[in-house]
């Protein structure tokens, strides 16, 4: 076992490597291991499937990974089948982050389920720049607090001043 002495872990993960890091946590809870990891911050990851793949299995028919991220696909629906069965979620806290204008995840993918309270929206981040800003000044992240306490959602945005300098606004769900 890599890293014995940590009981808390917390995973941060974009678009298929939260796919990745479900499936180890199934793999862990079939196995009757403690999950050390506690915490899950997801970015952009097409829980249901990813509608591009659909189209892109097509361009490029020779990519197993393109087909098993399809909606419907054997892979996303035995991944959640799984999660389900085995209350992942109760063990787990999560986190679940949506890009605005991600044309490659769409939010009903992104997070998980209608009604999820666990959401932070970026408003003005497409599926990339979600986790990798183009300029320093566009960095505006989730409040990972929450991930920690478990308080309230929030959503992100940016507010352009007069300069076309922008900052970070966070409004609470309701």
């Amino acid at each position: 076992m890599r890293y014995p002495n940590y009981r808390s872990i917390a995973l941060v993960c974009h678009s298929l490597g939260g796919l990745v890091a479900r499936k180890y946590l199934i793999e862990e809870a079939k196995q009757g291991s403690p999950l050390r990891v506690d915490r899950l911050l997801l970015f952009a990851v097409p829980n249901t499937g990813a509608g591009l793949a659909s189209v892109a299995r097509y361009i490029s028919w020779q990519h197993n990974q393109l087909i098993q991220l399809c909606r419907n696909s054997e892979l996303i629906e035995e991944l959640n089948s799984d999660w389900a069965n085995l209350n992942i979620s109760s063990r787990v806290k999560i986190r679940y982050v949506v890009a605005g204008q991600d044309s490659v995840v769409d939010k009903q993918s992104a997070i998980a389920q209608w009604g999820n309270d666990n959401l932070d929206s970026i408003l003005d981040a497409d599926h990339t720049s979600i986790v990798k800003p183009r300029r320093h000044r566009d960095m505006c992240l989730p409040d990972l607090s929450t991930l920690h306490t478990g308080t309230g959602s929030r959503i992100s945005e940016r507010r352009r001043d007069s300069h076309g300098s922008s900052e970070c606004l966070r409004h609470r769900h309701q």
